[in-house]
């Protein structure tokens, strides 16, 4: 009854929230399988579940995994095919009001700060919190020639601060900065990912 309520619940979410950004959705759990040292066991296995909820997100992550799409996992009852529910869904139920709330502003080199400024303002006013964000962590040189600092990088699920608590668990690591890479270095920055992999196992 767990596994059969789990995916009447995915299914339900899936349809009424995760559509409006599959990408991001397969993205993810992509990602969060790739990194699972068993890769022969235990994505299949969740891959298979996924077609449960949702064939064509269940294939989009086995092809970003780069295996065969699995046989369907069996479930303790038929999964229940539930119509989109409004109660569930964050966007349709989102207020209109920024108080409160975190505004990312991304800017780079030869952006105009005067415009920043602007939408900071804004924020401000409607008592959000304005977060400027950069391609690199010292910030961007403006239209003007100033330099703007920025409150983080392109990544915003891994935050420069959590690199101190890292080394901090971890003090014989070393930290490397990707300068201009979100969350995926492996994707936005390719070769520099395999040099450092490459320098810290020979």
């Amino acid at each position: 009854m767990a596994m059969q309520g789990g995916i009447a619940m995915s299914d339900l979410i899936w349809l009424t929230e995760w559509r409006a950004a599959p990408d991001h959705v397969a993205s993810s759990f992509t990602f969060e399988l790739s990194k699972v040292g068993q890769l022969n066991q235990v994505p299949p296995r969740m891959v298979g579940n996924l077609r449960n909820v949702d064939e064509e997100l269940a294939q989009r992550v086995a092809d970003g995994l780069g295996i065969k799409l699995p046989p369907k996992g069996k479930a303790a009852r038929e999964p229940v095919n539930m119509e989109p529910s409004p109660a569930v869904s964050i966007q349709k139920n989102m207020k209109d009001t920024l108080e409160g709330r975190c505004v990312g502003i991304l800017f780079a080199d030869g952006s105009d700060g005067e415009k920043i400024d602007e939408v900071v303002t804004v924020v401000t006013k409607a008592k959000g919190k304005a977060v400027l964000i950069a391609p690199k962590v010292g910030g961007a040189k403006l239209s003007d020639g100033s330099l703007r600092k920025a409150d983080g990088q392109l990544d915003r699920l891994c935050l420069p601060r959590q690199a101190t608590r890292a080394k901090e668990a971890f003090p014989s690591a070393d930290l490397h900065w990707f300068e201009s890479s979100g969350h995926f270095p492996a994707w936005d920055m390719p070769e520099e990912t395999v040099a450092v992999i490459l320098a810290a196992t020979r």
